[in-house]
């Protein structure tokens, strides 16, 4: 996805009433419009409710069986990775929302959100930790079967629990996004006259990562080159 950015921070003490200048507490405003936003954060929380149900589907009396997970551990791996990703894009948006609050003068919603935000960005860092640790682990079966060996980190029954909190907690923030949603963010009308280059609906689907230049561009250069060439010869 791409959304316009503009940086601004908010107070690193959870307040989210002050802005601060340091790089601490940092997040980038999100400059959508009304619809832009609701339609972008309904569609990052369904994200968020797939990929952990896909996950919580390979849950069951039997599943960290050495046999069990030997089938499994592959797509097991690659949900948990899914879902880790989703969550990053929830709380990028969630903490865009957070700094876009925190131009109001209503100081209360910015506190009632940061309540609600700081368990999202728990969820998400805790959950990248465990993931590192199985990656460095190299999901091997047999340090993931159960029983898990005394003094043994449990790396994949922490993401599981978390797959389960997770939702409860992302549905709760999406609902006061909601709720809240003409304060945070700009109707279509208001937003194109506030800036000329207003994000559209459309441009919320495009990968929210630095503008690549087209391969042809690269092809019709490196032909013009070869011309010259020619030509000087």
């Amino acid at each position: 996805m791409r959304v316009r950015l503009s940086s601004c921070s908010v107070d690193s003490r959870g307040s989210g009433a002050d802005y601060t200048g340091g790089a601490e507490g940092l997040y980038e405003e999100l400059l959508l419009d009304l619809d832009s936003a609701l339609e972008l954060l309904v569609k990052l929380q369904q994200e968020v409710s797939r990929t952990s149900s896909r996950l919580l589907a390979f849950v069951s009396s039997t599943w960290r069986q050495k046999d069990s997970l030997h089938k499994r551990i592959y797509d097991i791996k690659v949900a948990c990775v899914e879902l880790n990703k989703a969550l990053g894009e929830y709380v990028d948006f969630a903490q865009g929302t957070l700094a876009n609050s925190a131009r109001l003068s209503d100081k209360k919603l910015v506190s009632r959100l940061v309540r609600h935000v700081t368990p999202i960005q728990q969820h998400k860092q805790n959950f990248s930790q465990a993931l590192r640790g199985l990656e460095e682990m190299k999901w091997q079966v047999n340090l993931l079967v159960e029983p898990v060996e005394p003094g043994t980190s449990d790396d994949l029954g922490t993401i599981i629990n978390l797959a389960k909190e997770l939702v409860p907690d992302a549905k709760k923030l999406g609902s006061l996004i909601q709720g809240n949603s003409s304060l945070l963010f700009k109707r279509s009308s208001d937003f194109a006259a506030h800036s000329r280059n207003a994000t559209t609906p459309a441009e919320i689907h495009v990968a929210s990562k630095p503008p690549i230049v087209p391969k042809t561009r690269g092809i019709a250069q490196t032909r013009h080159c070869r011309r010259k060439r020619r030509w000087r010869r």
